[in-house]
Formats: structure tokens, C-alpha cells, sequence
């Protein structure tokens, strides 16, 4: 029956696009500043994190999962210049309440039944992802950057892996064009 309908509409599929930036951070600063690291339409959501760069080629050392808190002070997204809601965000004692609730809250983990099992503080700890839903920004569209302040310089090569998720959609026609 789903499928009789597109007679008279088209049929819509709906999905997420994730794009993907790796962005080396300097090993001798202790205020890393990338501004202008996507530019366009804002997307959903956003993910960063920061990783030693051999993790990402193949080190059997390190885990390329691995993501910790790297001495991180203070974590800035920003939209067009200016913080992004819930930013910048201000890691104290190395507690990953903070980062940990606003992943929470962006992947809807909250209060969901349907989850079989979440994951913990303990877990969170070697899996530290900053997050943010871009809900109720000033702009639908921008630049965004990404501002951290470290209590120490990294020393070593690091990396900050953002993954940008955006909602897209294809619908179908009887005649069987696709449109984006």
C-alpha cells in the first residue's frame, strides 16, 4: 500500500549524511583556534574529538576509538563568530559530566526505554566526544569553528576529528526520477 501512493505523491526516503574533517592541532600551544572549518547550510549536529594522529593510521599502540580528555580547559563551538548554545564549555578537576550530559542529550539517550544499554560515565571517560544539536542558532547557515584551551601543550601530533551530520532526504516519482 506504501508503494500504490506514489501515483498521486512522490515517496520520500530519509537519511543523514555525515561529513567527515580531520584537522591537525598544534603541538606547541595551549589556545588551538580553527576558525572556517565548514562553511554552507548549518548541519543537525556535530561531533569532535581529539586523537594522537598515529591512532588514525594504523598504530597498534593506540586505538583509533580512543578519544580522551588531553588536558582540555575549555571547549568552544562557534556558529559565525559567535558561541554556539551551551558553549563554550568549561572542563573542571578533568570531569566529564559536562561533555558526557551533552552527548547524552544530543544522541537522545535520556530517559530512552527503547535503548538497550547506554553508554556509562566510566565508558565515556576513553570515548570523550564534545557534542551540540544546532536547534536555536541565530543563522541556518555559516562558518563554524572550534576554539580549545589546553592546560598544557599537546607535545605530541594530535588530531581533531569532527564529524558534521546533516538530515537529507530523496524522494521518487511514478516516472521513476529522483530528486535530492
Amino acid at each position: 500500500k506504501y508503494f500504490m501512493k506514489i501515483d498521486h505523491s512522490p515517496i520520500p526516503y530519509y537519511y543523514q549524511e555525515c561529513d567527515i574533517i580531520l584537522k591537525n592541532v598544534p603541538t606547541t600551544e595551549t589556545s588551538v583556534r580553527l576558525d572556517n572549518i565548514k562553511g554552507g547550510n548549518t548541519p543537525t549536529c556535530l561531533f569532535a574529538g581529539l586523537i594522537p594522529s598515529g591512532a588514525l593510521s594504523g598504530n597498534v599502540e593506540h586505538s583509533s576509538t580512543c578519544f580522551d580528555w588531553n588536558e582540555v580547559l575549555e571547549f568552544n563551538i562557534t556558529l559565525n563568530g559567535n558561541s554556539v548554545n551551551g558553549y563554550p564549555m568549561n572542563i573542571v578537576h578533568a570531569s566529564p559530566v559536562y561533555p558526557y550530559q551533552k552527548f547524552m542529550d544530543v544522541t537522545n539517550r535520556y530517559m530512552n526505554p527503547i535503548c538497550g544499554e547506554g553508554l556509562r560515565l566510566a565508558q565515556f571517560k576513553h570515548n570523550w566526544l564534545y557534542a551540540h544539536k544546532f536547534e536555536a542558532e541565530a543563522s541556518p547557515q555559516g562558518w563554524i569553528g572550534i576554539d580549545i584551551k589546553l592546560r598544557n601543550p599537546l607535545g605530541a601530533s594530535y588530531t581533531l576529528v569532527i564529524w558534521c551530520i546533516n538530515d537529507c532526504a530523496i524522494t521518487i516519482d511514478k516516472f521513476h526520477q529522483i530528486e535530492k
